[in-house]
């Protein structure tokens, strides 16, 4: 039930009454800026509480109230309509729809609400809606309508939470960038974590073989911006490679003893291999609170190894007291000291009842988990392989079984007798 105001329930009193719709639109980017508008002049220049309303208001739809269905519990949020007129200046601007152009108003916060004509002292005012702005409905050279949501759309105003930004991670993943961070409540499987200090991703926008680019060469990259411009580690698939600078798109190696560095191998890679700056520290947060335990841990869908001590590539951090990383107190965390990269294979032995008679194209990769002996009566399979044993028999085409890229060596057999 509303209470009104004394002068308010006054003026609605007698059985001609004049009441004044008064619509507030604050806005928050690029800058702080609110709107007030009205349905018609009143008083003296428009005036109430302080605010000059521009009475630029055409019509609205009644307010549609929120509501909980008692049985599933699914909310149902509020909303109403508003017409405004798009031929008058207003908040400095030609039109309606040119203020719009200039400030974001996707979930501008608005208040509706009624004044009467008798009742225009401070606090007269009846708040009748209070939601955000969901998006123009219509919009033509006369008018402007606008929808305006019930504050339970909005998850962010449900409850506090966090998303991860490049203020206070800048080193985030890109695709994490406005994602928010979990919050775990209960016994929670399969929690995603968010990438809050993964160093720079792309892709490699050449062809490479295991000897170029050498050293001193050059290497085009898919967005150079999300890497390092000066010297850094770049790990292309299992491979690392010493970088000695980056200009836009373009990497330069190092000039001696770039690639396989670290001990790795320097080997093949295909243009949109996926590629990442190397860090001592890869950092993700499963909650922006202190939780009980992380038992496990997984990388696309392969658990991993978790150890513990300060040598431990993957080591989880429940932000409680004694057990928090340095720079992410009070938050549970997980610290990989290797880049999170899960490299599936399978040894596939073929026997002589198998008769290779020719290979099959194949547009996409399957990886099997586990070791494969291959019989007569198993249909055409395909298989990614890193060794093969050949115990007899004549294979048609061996020069398809392998050609030393694991992520594109696949070989299809029809699995029939001699």
């Amino acid at each position: 039930m509303i209470h009104l105001p004394n002068n308010a329930a006054a003026a609605i009193a007698p059985p001609q009454t004049a009441p004044i719709l008064l619509l507030e639109l604050t806005f928050t980017s690029p800058s702080s800026r609110t709107l007030y508008l009205c349905s018609r002049p009143f008083g003296t220049g428009n005036t109430y509480a302080g605010h000059v309303y521009d009475p630029l208001i055409l019509d609205w739809s009644p307010v549609a109230f929120g509501q909980i269905d008692p049985v599933s519990l699914e909310t149902q949020p509020g909303d109403t309509s508003v017409r405004i007129l798009n031929t008058e200046p207003v908040g400095g601007y030609d039109t309606f729809s040119g203020f719009l152009d200039a400030f974001d108003w996707a979930y501008a916060s608005a208040t509706l609400s009624q004044v009467h004509e008798d009742a225009l002292a401070d606090g007269d005012a009846v708040t009748l809606f209070s939601g955000a702005v969901e998006m123009p409905e219509a919009l033509s050279r006369e008018s402007v309508t606008i929808r305006i949501s019930g504050r339970e759309l909005s998850l962010k105003d449900k409850w506090p939470v966090t998303l991860v930004n490049a203020t206070d991670y800048p080193g985030a993943d890109p695709d994490d960038i406005g994602a928010m961070i979990p919050q775990v409540w209960g016994a929670c499987k399969r929690v995603p974590a968010r990438a809050v200090a993964a160093g720079g991703k792309t892709t490699i926008a050449q062809d490479m073989t295991d000897s170029s680019p050498g050293d001193g060469g050059t290497l085009a990259v898919s967005d150079g911006s999300l890497l390092p411009s000066g010297a850094f580690t770049l790990q292309v698939e299992m491979e690392q490679i010493s970088i000695a600078s980056r200009s836009g798109n373009t990497l330069t190696l190092a000039s001696s003893g770039a690639r396989g560095y670290n001990g790795t191998t320097a080997v093949d890679h295909d243009t949109g291999a996926h590629c990442a700056e190397v860090k001592t520290h890869y950092v993700y947060m499963v909650a922006d609170h202190p939780v009980k335990s992380i038992d496990a841990v997984y990388v696309d869908d392969v658990r991993q190894a978790i150890t513990s001590g300060s040598d431990s590539n993957c080591r989880v951090y429940t932000g409680q007291s004694g057990d928090e990383m340095t720079g992410y107190p009070g938050k549970a965390v997980i610290d990989f000291q290797a880049l999170p990269y899960v490299k599936k294979q399978v040894n596939v032995e073929i026997n002589n009842t198998l008769g290779i008679d020719h290979t099959d194209g194949i547009s996409d990769g399957i990886t099997v988990s586990d070791n494969i002996d291959v019989s007569a009566s198993q249909a055409t399979r395909i298989w990614q392989f890193e060794t093969y044993t050949i115990n007899g028999g004549n294979p048609l085409h061996p020069e398809h079984m392998y050609d030393g890229d694991l992520d594109n060596a696949y070989c299809a057999f029809n699995s029939t007798s001699d």
